[in-house]
């Protein structure tokens, strides 16, 4: 078992409104008081709340909260984005919380609220304890197009329905451009349904990426941020 020593990693979550909350355009005080109490259990401040809209048009409005310099968690008129930098097990962890505390607050202030979809996309640059990405991506498969070169490895896609839990799956491993001799790794899951409990998916999307992990002969160590 090589294990992947992360050097850096990112979280996005994408939840999609099933249809733009305009009952709250021109409304910008009710989104930020809102947003301030969602998130207050993190001590942010004022000068955590930013107005980053690029433009009057709808789609381009956008409200941030900052938590730091690890995360941040923003407000468009159809949909939510929660982001986190450089994640350890422990901050991982503050997402469902995150999460729950945003979808309180949009049911609460937008009558007949529902999602219509969801993403998590997490993706790491890690080096790996011993040999490298040439190494280990040409032991995971032989397919190579001849006559080419010398094949240095290819990264593999996987796709799964997992019917029970109503998620559809998607798995990337492939070297890294950004760390030399190291694997990129990207897992993206797509639950179905409104309402989602955002702590058990949190352990079941865990686990399940471990075990994902560990049938190619991989083990993830921890990286060092937190909220």
């Amino acid at each position: 078992m090589q294990k992947l020593i992360v050097q850096r990693n990112q979280l996005e979550y994408v939840g999609f409104f099933s249809e733009p909350a305009l009952g709250l355009w021109g409304e910008g005080a009710k989104i930020l008081q809102g947003m301030f109490g969602a998130f207050s259990p993190y001590h942010i401040s004022l000068a955590d709340l930013h107005n980053d809209s690029s433009s009057l048009h709808p789609s381009d409005q956008v409200v941030t909260v900052k938590f730091g310099t690890i995360g941040e968690y923003r407000f468009k008129f159809d949909r939510v984005e929660l982001m986190l930098h450089n994640f350890n097990k422990n901050s991982l962890f503050e997402v469902p919380k995150l999460l729950t505390a945003g979808d309180e607050w949009l049911r609460s202030v937008i009558p007949g609220f529902t999602f219509s979809s969801h993403y998590f996309s997490s993706l790491s640059h890690s080096e790996l304890d011993h040999g490298t990405s040439q190494e280990f991506l040409r032991g995971l498969s032989s397919v190579d197009i001849p006559g080419v070169g010398v094949s240095e490895g290819s990264g593999i896609i996987f796709h799964w329905d997992l019917r029970e839990q109503g998620w559809r799956v998607q798995f990337t491993i492939d070297h890294s451009l950004s760390v030399e001799n190291g694997l990129f790794v990207n897992y993206l899951i797509r639950p179905s349904g409104d309402r989602i409990d955002y702590y058990e998916f949190v352990v079941q999307g865990t686990q399940l990426f471990e075990r994902l992990l560990s049938e190619i002969g991989l083990e993830a160590n921890d990286s060092a941020a937190e909220l």
